[in-house]
């Protein structure tokens, strides 16, 4: 199929050089009806739309130019195509191909505002170029602007029904923003047109998983696996998901691929973590221990992280909650008939767990790991931008704008995600009728729960190296300390330990705190249906148990004393 589509675009060229620009177009589209994806073709079709029948090229750079820069983008020669890029879109501003193209390299060097700002150029400039609107979302969800995402791909989609690409990318934009039912139904679509399509059985079986399907979001996951048998993320996600004996195939089949030479370092990492996963079941712990190792350091080394990072960050939160404080919300501000909850603490501690609970009662929406108060706030609450009571009184009000849509008509909202121990300064001063449940879990637990897990937020570099997790642990505990103290009596907190030694006590504590009546449910809450996105959707439909914060022991030999401080 590849020869014939070469073919045919030689035979375009060909045309386009001796002036036959019909024929040409119609060459370059009959590739395009067998391969959507292919580079060159919309390239070269974008720039013969742009010369007249008579062949007079009325905007465009040169075509020889724009054949250098698809030749050094499709050879990786990154830096060499972000100059000449850069160049033709200062040369020939009104044209937008180098724009576009601009867009995906910057995005590809993760400096996704340039990619927004570049790609919002080429849609500017070519409003009906599906593909630079589908460009853009990916940049605008790689902010974690999910909304301005979800519009980009939605109106790249009306342009072309039959996009497979912009289906599944609004599909992984709908699971972000928590609306699962719909994301299973853009990867559907995806599939419907493009079965082949690999990355959306695996963000298929995801979603299932996470809506509680575990068979069918399984037998997505293989088909993924079938269709890309290196597909190294499918295969981590598997992993996780199934318990390994020495019969499974999989092992092996992890284990090759591990070992082959063209295996990148990202695929060896997603491996790395299944491999490790494979092991702990089988009772392997000083291997196991080697490849969550493994998996880590390529980790953090992708990431680029270091733990300073996380200090100046949780220093800059402490000297801007005196502005944010002495800019609180007018005694005349407009109140809500929602209240939200907020349920906080490390990664990994039980805050999933509080949730099901929380939200098993009758006047409560669980809404998950919401990336808003993020989005929206971090710049207030880190003081990287002036702030006043007006930008708090817009905060709170664009805040509770996004969480209408999700209230339905229960009364509390909850709010899981949770890092937003950071903004805790932010949501007392906007959101004065909040609640704030704190999981606490033992801290040698908590930490081995996060280092031996892939997260697929670029926000969690600190889980990636023993020796960061501890010191992140003891930034968390400082930072929590000093919440407290400057905010009594407004955090509740809550023991992730003994939460599963008495669990009516305790869940009738936290219901009590939130001023609801009791209902059994809350002591079911493997009953609750509700979706769950979070690595612990597997552990959630099950009953509560106790000693879980026990299993890091069985590595307590390779981790040595990295733990000592804790």
């Amino acid at each position: 199929m590849e020869i014939v589509q070469d073919q045919m675009l030689r035979r375009a060229a060909a045309a386009q050089n001796a002036g036959n620009l019909r024929e040409a177009k119609q060459l370059y589209l009959k590739v395009l009806a067998a391969n959507t994806n292919h580079i060159e073709a919309k390239i070269r079709l974008h720039a013969l739309l742009h010369i007249s029948e008579k062949g007079k090229e009325q905007r465009d750079p040169p075509k020889e130019a724009l054949d250098k820069l698809l030749a050094l983008y499709r050879t990786s020669s990154f830096d060499g195509a972000e100059q000449l890029a850069k160049s033709l879109s200062k040369k020939f501003p009104n044209h937008p191909i180098a724009w576009k193209v601009l867009g995906a390299l910057m995005l590809q060097s993760k400096r996704e505002l340039e990619a927004v700002e570049a790609s919002q150029k080429a849609v500017a400039l070519s409003p009906e170029d599906f593909e630079a609107l589908n460009n853009l979302g990916v940049a605008q969800a790689a902010l974690g602007n999910f909304d301005e995402a979800e519009r980009s791909y939605e109106a790249a989609i009306a342009m072309q029904l039959s996009f497979p690409e912009a289906h599944n990318n609004l599909g992984i934009s709908l699971k972000a923003l928590n609306r699962l039912h719909e994301a299973e139904t853009a990867f559907r679509r995806a599939i419907a047109l493009k079965p082949s399509f690999a990355e959306a059985h695996n963000n298929l079986g995801n979603t299932l998983l996470a809506l509680g399907d575990l068979e069918a979001g399984k037998a997505c996951l293989q088909q993924a696996l079938q269709l890309k048998p290196d597909f190294a993320e499918a295969h981590r996600y598997l992993s996780s998901i199934k318990h390994f004996d020495k019969k499974d195939g999989h092992y092996s089949e992890m284990k090759a691929l591990y070992e082959m030479p063209k295996t990148t370092p990202q695929q060896r990492c997603h491996l790395g973590f299944g491999l490790a996963k494979a092991n702990e079941d089988l009772g392997f712990f000083e291997r196991a221990f080697h490849y969550y190792s493994e998996g880590n350091a390529l980790r953090k080394k992708s990431l680029d992280y270091s733990i300073s990072q996380d200090a100046e960050l949780f220093s800059n939160l402490k000297l801007a909650h005196v502005n944010v404080a002495t800019s609180a919300l007018p005694p005349s501000y407009e109140s809500s008939s929602i209240i939200p909850v907020f349920i906080v603490g490390l990664p990994r501690s039980g805050t999933t767990l509080v949730e099901q609970i929380v939200s098993s009662h009758s006047k409560v929406t669980g809404a998950g790991e919401l990336p808003y108060l993020a989005e929206l706030g971090e710049s207030l609450a880190t003081g990287s931008i002036p702030i006043n009571a007006g930008l708090i009184t817009r905060f709170r009000l664009e805040y509770f704008d996004k969480l209408q849509k999700i209230a339905k008509e229960q009364v509390i909202v909850v709010d899981k995600a949770p890092l937003n121990f950071l903004y805790l300064s932010l949501i007392k001063n906007a959101f004065p009728e909040a609640k704030v449940i704190h999981v606490k879990r033992n801290p040698a637990a908590v930490c081995w729960a996060n280092f031996k897990h892939y997260f697929p937020s670029e926000r969690l570099g600190y889980c990636y190296a023993l020796d960061d997790m501890v010191q992140y642990h003891t930034l968390y505990e400082n930072l929590m300390a000093y919440w407290k103290e400057a905010f009594p009596g407004f955090i509740f907190e809550l023991d992730y330990e003994l939460l599963t030694v008495e669990p009516e006590r305790e869940t009738k504590s936290i219901i009590n705190y939130l001023d609801l009546g009791w209902e059994e449910a809350c002591l079911r809450p493997e009953d609750n249906e509700r979706a769950v996105t979070t690595a612990s959707n597997m552990q959630v439909r099950e009953k509560i148990y106790r000693d879980s914060s026990l299993k890091w022991r069985s590595f307590s030999p390779y981790i040595d004393t990295a733990f000592a401080q804790l």
